[in-house]
């Protein structure tokens, strides 16, 4: 009896070990299929603070130094004329030194001089810029309670749907954008392909794939020319959607 069960033995002992060495590797495959979903998943989009800066100012972040403007030198009028520069006067020394362009706007604040809700709106603007997102926050809210004209009201939102993104307030975002470009495009003077571009980007942030895919085919079947935006600019924009494409699952 011993003999005939060491023969079993013998002849089905490489069956199981030939059995194992087949669930070993089947499990190892299980395995790395459920790593590489893993790692799929978690594959979000995300703007970072230098990528808005170089958006804005075409250029690595140097954001200069404080400046001391408390002399009689800096007359309002001087003071609001280089906050323009550092945020708008491409080629200009000043432009993009946002310290600087803070010392000259909260000097403005401070001497509550001309139209106080232009100075929150220039301030919340180098906030934002600077990576100050509760302030800047703080200053377009403070802006948009100043406004007496419907349009900058809606202009201003899309200025906060970024600063809401970037504090992680991603639905907000979304609907701020939707009543900007909303109200834009009832006027007939709204660049539609930007504000799609901003969609794409809210939406690949909360991983809404679908909504994410609906934006990105509108912007790849922008027509090539829009009055209200210029061929270059519906070029990069389209640039810039096939950049994060590969981020819709």
């Amino acid at each position: 009896m011993k003999k005939l069960i060491s023969i079993i033995l013998l002849l089905f002992l490489p069956f199981f070990s030939i059995s194992q060495g087949y669930k070993s590797y089947f499990q190892k495959l299980l395995d790395d299929v459920k790593s590489s979903k893993k790692i799929t998943s978690t594959k979000t989009f995300k703007l970072t603070q230098r990528d808005f800066y170089f958006e804005k100012f075409n250029k690595s972040p140097n954001y200069g130094s404080y400046i001391d403007v408390s002399s009689s030198y800096f007359t309002p009028d001087i003071l609001y004329s280089r906050t323009t520069e550092v945020l708008n006067a491409v080629g200009n020394e000043r432009y993009g030194k946002l310290y600087e362009g803070l010392s000259y706007v909260n000097r403005r604040i401070y001497l509550e001089s001309g139209v106080m809700s232009t100075e929150y709106g220039h301030r919340a603007e180098i906030n934002f810029y600077l990576g100050n997102y509760k302030d800047a926050l703080s200053d377009v809210n403070k802006e948009i309670s100043l406004r007496n004209n419907i349009w900058m009201i809606k202009y201003s939102l899309k200025l906060r749907s970024k600063i809401k993104y970037m504090l992680g307030d991603y639905i907000g975002a979304i609907k701020d954008l939707d009543e900007h470009s909303n109200y834009l495009i009832r006027r007939g003077d709204h660049c539609n392909i930007s504000s799609y571009y901003w969609f794409l980007v809210y939406y690949l942030a909360i991983n809404d794939y679908s909504n994410a895919n609906l934006y990105f085919e509108k912007i790849s079947s922008y027509p090539s020319y829009d009055r209200n935006c210029g061929t270059n600019t519906i070029n990069e924009i389209k640039s810039k959607a096939n950049k994060i494409q590969t981020y819709i699952n």
